[in-house]
């Protein structure tokens, strides 16, 4: 059904097959016996079937040509709805199914827009009489009386323990499995339950004030906040080389640099560059030594907020990366990046010079260096320069004991 009413509502100057229109409220049937129930029904009209059409009993006008136009006046005689709905007023000959003005959703009859109207209503007919609560459905209703009747129907299949309602029974299923779908967007870490989440997020936002995107779930601490992240997800502008769309101009013109290879953003001390300003800043602090974000849990500091994030997973023990080989467990992305080379001899980095080839990008770039003979690694101690950091690094080491050594020989 949902399926006819999409290709209603979708494709309307195709329709599939010929369809018989309601005089009254432009409603549409497949077939002419189904049209002349529902005038009786539901518009008190007294019809008829004539050499393929439809026509009043009373006065014999033909419905060949009419529809939409409201009730039918007879001579003396008028006709009367049962259940007058704006939608069935308007002049949509191809409309199958009934919208609710409220939301827009579009439901199968009458029956069920008396239904799904309860949801915009608040009303709760259905009432227990045990306890007295109350339900907008049946069926709610009687999910509600197990708890009276004490009946558990739902049976965890490993360890035999019941529950009145499935969903208490998907609730414990995650006690053997040990998944954890709920992760915080600020630092990364899992629950297994939405109120846990929650409960954690109080630690972010001490003053109460949480604000989630209704799209991605991420909490913000104002309104306004959310209102400017909400451009994420309305992406309007497109890529001309690779199709991908972003919410802004300014973030399409970032975009571009994958492809132009621009590089804006140069470091003073270095000359590395990069893409992003925001990058530039992250690295600037691996030269002044500042790590403002700390861990909670012991006195670790890193000088960025992803690094913190790797780093607490050590103490959670999460690791959500997960190889699809070997089922081996990462706690960041680029670890599992690395382990995959092993289980592939593929070799998609190509160096433009000599042609060699490697399995990382990384690979390719340190690669590069040797070509280029560029030395940015600066060694403070000597003022040395080398193409790699750990050449730096090792190189460090060696100075630092000279320089020690050549300090006490001197005293």
């Amino acid at each position: 059904m949902q399926l006819t009413i999409h290709k209603n509502q979708a494709h309307p100057s195709a329709p599939p097959k010929k369809l018989y229109t309601c005089p009254v409220c432009a409603r549409s049937f497949d077939y002419l016996g189904n049209l002349k129930n529902h005038c009786r029904s539901w518009h008190s009209m007294s019809v008829h079937t004539h050499k393929g059409h439809l026509r009043c009993s009373d006065c014999r006008r033909s419905f060949i040509k009419s529809w939409g136009q409201g009730p039918h006046q007879c001579i003396g005689r008028k006709t009367k709805t049962r259940f007058a709905h704006p939608e069935y007023t308007k002049p949509l000959s191809l409309v199958i199914g009934v919208t609710c003005e409220k939301c827009g959703k579009t439901v199968q009859n009458l029956t069920s827009l008396r239904k799904h109207m309860l949801l915009h209503t608040g009303e709760k007919p259905h009432a227990c009489e045990e306890c007295g609560s109350t339900f907008a459905d049946s069926s709610t209703l009687r999910k509600h009386m197990n708890i009276h009747s004490r009946a558990q129907p739902y049976e965890c299949e490993l360890c035999k323990k019941k529950f009145s309602e499935a969903a208490l029974l998907r609730k414990h299923k995650i006690v053997h499995t040990g998944e954890k779908p709920y992760s915080c967007s600020e630092c990364g870490k899992a629950f297994a339950y939405k109120q846990s989440l929650l409960k954690h997020k109080q630690t972010h936002f001490p003053s109460g004030e949480c604000f989630d995107c209704s799209e991605c779930g991420k909490s913000f601490s104002s309104k306004d906040k959310v209102k400017y992240h909400m451009r994420i997800h309305k992406k309007t502008h497109q890529c001309g080389e690779c199709g991908h769309k972003v919410a802004s101009l300014q973030i399409l013109k970032v975009h571009m640099r994958r492809h132009t290879g621009e590089r804006p953003y140069h470091c003073k001390v270095c000359d590395k560059r990069f893409k992003r300003l925001e990058h530039l800043h992250n690295h600037r602090r691996t030269h002044t030594g500042d790590r403002p974000y700390k861990c909670d849990l012991c006195e670790a500091s890193f000088a960025q907020s992803g690094d913190l994030t790797k780093h607490r997973r050590r103490h959670t023990g999460e690791k959500p990366y997960v190889c699809t080989v070997c089922n081996r467990g990462f706690t960041c992305k680029g670890s599992l990046s690395v382990h995959s080379a092993i289980h592939s001899d593929a070799r998609p980095y190509k160096c433009e010079v000599c042609a060699k080839t490697f399995r990382q990008r990384s690979q390719l770039t340190a690669h590069k260096k040797i070509h280029s003979g560029k030395r940015p690694y600066l060694c403070l101690y000597c003022d040395s320069r080398f193409k790699r950091n750990e050449h730096l690094k090792i190189h460090l080491s060696r100075c630092f004991k000279r320089k020690s050594s050549d300090k006490q020989g001197s005293e």
